[in-house]
């Protein structure tokens, strides 16, 4: 489906637009900040018409072509927002267990070195009763 021209009226009026970086009769740039709030409405449930209407874009002038194509952009930067989400925290799990494993590793010294301390003390009380044993005699 090919994208309807757009009329003088329909530019100026587009043009107008804090949301439209340019505008052609048979091209349209939106900003980055409408193509987010086109997106965050769209995941809200609204309905596409609405949205423009919100965000002060005449629908009829777009035509029904480049709506499907904002729609379709919305969509894609969706899943994009998602996977980029998803990977980030699978990132954070890995920091997390990378964390684990080194407080394991700490924990498992402080075991040894505990151990090694215990023996020490035992070992220290049997001289100190060798030594009392001595004095005795």
């Amino acid at each position: 489906m090919a994208y309807k021209r757009l009329t003088e009226n329909e530019l100026s009026e587009l043009k107008k637009s804090q949301y439209v970086l340019s505008a052609t009769a048979t091209q349209l740039q939106f900003s980055l900040e409408f193509n987010r709030e086109f997106s965050k409405r769209i995941l809200q449930n609204k309905e596409p018409s609405d949205i423009l209407t919100e965000l002060g874009i005449s629908f009829t002038a777009l035509g029904k072509a480049r709506l499907n194509a904002l729609i379709r952009r919305a969509r894609k930067d969706i899943l994009a927002y998602y996977k980029n989400e998803e990977k980030n925290a699978l990132l954070q799990l890995k920091i997390k267990k990378a964390e684990l494993d080194s407080l394991i590793v700490a924990c498992d010294e402080m075991k040894a070195e505990n151990l090694k301390l215990r023996q020490e003390v035992e070992f220290l009380k049997g001289l100190a009763e060798l030594q009392n044993l001595g004095k005795k005699h």
